[in-house]
């Protein structure tokens, strides 16, 4: 498959983040409203990636590179149609070399 990390830089995908986070576990159980992730994907502090295939967004990741917890991984999620193929190990692998770069 294949995938092309970049980071976030356009509003509706900002948006379609924050709606996938909002409607997927474990956040559905946390309660974790659409505004309250929107914030998460806007937040200036983070720096968040999204991944695309031949077919649009297949997921994004959330990184913290300030703070007490520099090279934190907060969020990965995956679109459900595109779960099971990898794209999640791959946000893993890039932050992974995102985060020992710094």
């Amino acid at each position: 498959m294949k995938l092309e990390i970049t980071r976030l830089s356009d509003e509706r995908d900002a948006e379609a983040c924050a709606t996938l986070m909002s409607q997927s576990e474990p956040w559905l159980t946390l309660g974790r409203s659409y505004g309250t992730s929107l914030r998460i994907i806007q937040d200036p502090t983070r720096e968040v990636y999204v991944a695309r295939d031949d077919s649009g967004l297949a997921g994004f990741l959330v990184l913290c590179m300030v703070g007490a917890f520099v090279g934190y991984i907060q969020t990965v999620a995956v679109w459900p149609d595109r779960r099971g193929q990898g794209v999640g190990s791959r946000l893993v692998e890039f932050a992974e070399r995102r985060i020992l770069a710094e």
